[in-house]
C-alpha cells in the first residue's frame, strides 16, 4: 500500500519539477517569436535597458542593432559553448557545410570562435565559409 502511495506521490511531484525546468531549456526570441535553446550554437545575447534578451540568431541580432545603435551582443564559442564579446569573437560565415553540426539554424548560419585559428581550421575541415572578426564587420558583411 504503501509503495502505490510513494509512487502516486513522485510521479506527479517528477512531472512538475519537469515542467518548472522547461524554460530553462527553450526560450521565444522577442524578435521574431521562435523558440530555440538560448545555448544553441547560433544565439546571441544582449542586454535592453539591462534586461537580457537571447537573440536566436544573427538575423534577430542585426533587427535589435538596428533598434538599439549601442547593443552590446555576447555569442556562443562553437568549440566550448562559454560566452564571447560579439566585438572580439571570429566568425564563420557562409559555410553551406556547417549545416550539418548545427544544433539549431535560422539563416544565415553564423558560428563564433574565440580565436581566428579556430574560425580558420574550422572552414578548412569543413572546406568552405569566410572568417569574419568582430560584430561590426559581421553585421557590415552580412547585413542587406
Amino acid at each position: 500500500m504503501t509503495q502505490n502511495l510513494s509512487r502516486g506521490f513522485f510521479i506527479p511531484l517528477f512531472l512538475f519539477i519537469a515542467l518548472l525546468s522547461f524554460p530553462l531549456l527553450a526560450a521565444e526570441c522577442p524578435v521574431c517569436g521562435m523558440e530555440f535553446k538560448p545555448a544553441a550554437k547560433t544565439a546571441f545575447l544582449t542586454k535592453v535597458k539591462e534586461k537580457p534578451r537571447h537573440l536566436c540568431s544573427f538575423a534577430c541580432a542585426a533587427k535589435t542593432a538596428d533598434k538599439v545603435s549601442d547593443a552590446k551582443f555576447e555569442v556562443t564559442d562553437f568549440t566550448n559553448g562559454k560566452p564571447l564579446a560579439g566585438d572580439s569573437a571570429y566568425f564563420l560565415i557562409r559555410s553551406k557545410n556547417l549545416l550539418k553540426e548545427l544544433d539549431f539554424d535560422m539563416p544565415p548560419s553564423v558560428v563564433a570562435f574565440a580565436s581566428e585559428k579556430e574560425a580558420k581550421e574550422k572552414a578548412a575541415k569543413l572546406g568552405d565559409g569566410e572568417v569574419v572578426h568582430g560584430w561590426k564587420n559581421l553585421k557590415k558583411t552580412l547585413a542587406p
